[in-house]
């Protein structure tokens, strides 16, 4: 799965995606691990968006600008800085993702010394103020359980550009809003204005720029969604301060693909195994290193991978340093089975475990094959585990049996011994000695064994 390919008189961006710098957690209830949304490497966020056939770039990072300024810094071209700004409702602490493209770093430190995200309304200001190209970040999505049709129509009085298509969320958010955006008349702004008592930040601000991004966060989807301008003259644009003028004037459309659940789950299924190594490959022993490198490459994670010759060195020591032989896990032996022959029948996720081809995608980054795969892995895994669990507790069912007549065996010796120092056998049955005051037949002496033995 890739971008579609490039268009001459068509000019590209994706723009709204993720570096390293975009640290807070992945999921609200993992901040306490401390595991950050996002660790992609600002330059290959770059690669990646122009492998895919992107004309410019930009990072668009929460809250933060340090992923850009590395490429700035470092003389990345064909780069523009952006910033996906957290700003609140001061009514109600309603909160939004706006993003601003064509920052600096003394505009970043105004929104902070400003204070302007606590405040909506003078934040909208400020970009007007600075005339910088921004959108309203997938303007349907709920931050933190509050907004309402009350806010997205006071959001269309005070921002020029929203955010139509989002790679990361559902697609479904696009039609709504694209019909309420198709509805903004210049008759319909004037009853917004009425009704909010609110006038438009922007001149003709029926007029949105109605742009499209991956919202990447883990170099999976760079690329596949995007904001195309066509300009007048047919030509590609010379800049991306270009591009945004052209697109805040509302000639640019979203393309590519919108989210779906199986996207979103590989984004944060990547961050996860990056976290594992980051942190915690290092305290695992050389197997399970081994194992773990070839595992994380499906998520695009090169762990070096200790040789063969040291892995035979260490399952040696374990076998001779160890009394008892340890046993391998059921799911790793599942593992070794099922997984390269099932690899056979998916070549294209086999050649994207080669680090070479990241520069456009991981194997998680082919998002329907790799659901596909996920689902076949699944069952076999299953039928493989679940035949060794058969096969274990016959096993143990059988060694449980085989004690259990055993002791029962040497119960009833202990209790009814069949030869002792009182008894002797002769030709018609056991015979008592002289203790004894009768003799007994053979089946009088079988049934008085038994009824002392019952």
């Amino acid at each position: 799965m890739s971008s579609e390919p490039a268009i001459p008189n068509l000019t590209r961006m994706d723009t709204h995606c993720h570096s390293w710098a975009s640290d807070g957690p992945a999921v609200a209830a993992l901040s306490f691990l401390g595991v950050p949304e996002c660790y992609s490497p600002p330059e290959k966020v770059y690669d990646q968006a122009r492998a895919r056939g992107m004309d410019f770039v930009t990072i668009t990072d929460h809250d933060t600008i340090r992923g850009g300024m590395e490429l700035v810094e470092r003389g990345f071209q064909d780069f523009i800085v952006g910033q996906e700004v957290s700003v609140y409702f001061p009514e109600d602490r309603c909160k939004l993702h706006v993003l601003v493209w064509g920052l600096t770093p003394q505009l970043d430190e105004e929104l902070a010394t400003l204070g302007l995200r606590n405040d909506v309304y003078t934040f909208a200001h400020w970009l007007y103020e600075h005339q910088l190209a921004h959108a309203l970040a997938h303007p349907l999505y709920m931050q933190n359980g509050r907004l309402t049709r009350w806010h997205v129509e006071r959001c269309a009085l005070l921002f020029k550009g929203f955010e139509l298509l989002n790679g990361a969320h559902t697609e479904r958010h696009r039609s709504p809003l694209e019909r309420f955006l198709d509805g903004l008349t210049p008759g319909r702004v004037q009853h917004l204005v009425r009704a909010h008592h609110l006038e438009p930040v922007w001149p003709r601000i029926w007029q949105k720029a109605r742009t499209g991004g991956s919202d990447d966060h883990g170099l999976l989807n760079i690329g596949r969604t995007w904001t195309e301008v066509r300009p007048e003259g047919g030509s590609k644009l010379p800049s991306p301060a270009e591009f945004f003028r052209v697109a805040m004037t509302g000639r640019c459309e979203p393309g590519g693909v919108g989210g779906h659940s199986a996207l979103l789950a590989h984004q944060l299924t990547t961050v996860g195994p990056i976290s594992y190594a980051d942190r915690l490959a290092e305290r695992q022993n050389v197997k399970g290193r081994y194992v773990a490198s070839r595992l994380l490459r499906f998520a695009g994670v090169d762990l070096p991978r200790p040789s063969k010759a040291r892995l035979a060195a260490h399952l040696t020591r374990r076998k001779v340093f160890r009394r008892r032989k340890s046993k391998s896990l059921p799911l790793l032996d599942a593992l070794r089975e099922t997984l390269s022959p099932l690899l056979d029948r998916y070549p294209e996720l086999r050649e994207r475990l080669a680090p070479e081809k990241w520069d456009d995608g991981s194997a998680l980054s082919d998002h329907e094959r790799m659901a596909q795969f996920a689902d076949e892995l699944t069952a076999l895994l299953t039928k493989e585990l679940s035949g060794s669990s058969l096969r274990s507790l016959r096993s143990a069912t059988g060694r449980a049996w085989s004690i259990t007549r055993s002791r029962t065996r040497s119960s009833r010796r202990r209790r009814c011994p069949t030869s002792s120092a009182s008894s002797t056998r002769t030709k018609n049955g056991p015979s008592w000695n002289a203790s004894s005051t009768r003799s007994l037949g053979p089946a009088t002496a079988r049934a008085f064994w038994s009824d002392r033995c019952a």
